[in-house]
């Protein structure tokens, strides 16, 4: 019972382009069946994929944990006046965040970088060999502490970020105390002044 407008009936169904034609509007058919062309091809390709690419994980997502030895810390380095340091900080100790923050807030200069870097500006600094306790209170006193896992306070420029961004429970390590040679300036000029 098939006859030849039923086979044709279909194809009644599509709308009629000639009308686009008619109006300049071929660009913007162009533009549609191109993005039909690649969402179609995209789709095929999503198809072919393995299904075990395709799944997306549920919220039971956990972050990769750390390895604690492959944390590096970070030095920061600072600049203060000798009566600032008081007895409980130590070369070679362990310094509170709370020492370290007074620190910073009393600091003429700061840097906070890599170790390696670190030590080559400190190599570039004028220290003195001096007895801490019998240096004046003004006198300027070179700090260097390393501090595990403190990422937030790599290289900042602004004190209070660096107060913000120190971990909260964490400890860092003071790994040098030295004097600054009388009106040296030499190696200073690598950190951020606190005008």
């Amino acid at each position: 019972m098939s006859t030849s407008n039923d086979q044709k009936q279909p194809l009644n169904n599509l709308p009629d382009l000639s009308k686009y034609m008619e109006n300049n509007d071929l660009p913007l058919l162009m533009i549609v069946a191109g993005c039909l062309i690649v969402g179609f091809a995209a789709y095929l390709i999503y198809l072919q994929q393995p299904q075990s690419s395709k799944t997306i994980p549920s919220g039971k997502f956990s972050p990769p944990q750390k390895n604690p030895q492959t944390v590096s810390p970070v030095s920061l380095c600072l600049v203060v006046p000798a009566s600032v340091l008081g007895g409980n900080i130590r070369e070679n100790y362990p310094i509170d965040i709370s020492d370290l923050e007074k620190l910073i807030d009393n600091s003429a200069y700061f840097l906070c970088i890599e170790p390696a870097e670190a030590d080559m500006i400190q190599n570039q600094l004028e220290l003195t060999e001096e007895n801490m306790t019998n240096v004046s209170e003004q006198r300027e006193v070179y700090i260097r502490i390393n501090i595990a896992d403190a990422p937030g306070i790599m290289g900042k420029k602004v004190p209070y970020i660096l107060k913000r961004n120190l971990p909260a429970n964490g400890q860092g390590v003071v790994r040098k105390i030295a004097c600054l040679k009388y009106l040296s300036v030499s190696g200073l000029e690598n950190f951020n002044r606190i005008i």
